[in-house]
């Protein structure tokens, strides 16, 4: 069982839950547990609709291997506070995505569709957290500094709600 973890990282593309394995992960994420959802967890386990619900994404395609610019726009979280704004050459992400439910905090835009994508959120999902981060692609954006301190943070922030003070 997850009981005796904090926090859970997908960084998947494939795979599928039985019923049980996603009812385990949703009954860990909504008593508390964190979760952190990584580039391709959003284009995992396609079936499982409770999974895709609990992340409030769902793969719907990605632009083609290039560079973007990352715009922080909740720069008074804890994941973002003091940190600037990023250029990557990534896969930028296009997700089915309930906006209203999640608290936005960087978006990318797209000058190929002319649109706008979100590029990280994080939400509560019963008693636990839920962070989810569209970047990380291959060793390119893995070894950006921006990239790199975003996830140190998002693994805590999902397993604590809390970080230090800046």
């Amino acid at each position: 069982g997850l009981a005796s973890y904090d926090t859970v990282l997908f960084y998947t593309d494939v795979g599928h839950f039985n019923e049980h394995q996603e009812a385990g992960l949703l009954e860990f994420v909504q008593c508390g547990g964190g979760f952190f959802g990584l580039h391709t967890a959003a284009a995992s386990f396609r079936e499982n609709q409770g999974y895709h619900a609990m992340l409030n994404a769902f793969f719907d395609g990605h632009s083609k291997y290039m560079d973007f610019k990352v715009d922080l726009v909740g720069r008074e979280d804890p994941i973002t506070r003091g940190l600037e704004n990023f250029t990557v050459t990534d896969e930028l992400y296009y997700l089915k995505h309930d906006p209203t439910k999640s608290h936005h905090l960087m978006q990318a835009y797209d000058e190929t569709k002319d649109e706008t994508h979100v590029m990280a959120f994080h939400h509560d999902y019963g008693a636990g957290r839920v962070f989810y981060f569209a970047l990380g692609h291959d060793m390119a954006v893995l070894q950006d500094v921006s990239f790199q301190e975003i996830v140190r943070r998002g693994v805590r922030w999902a397993a604590t709600s809390k970080l230090p003070a800046a």
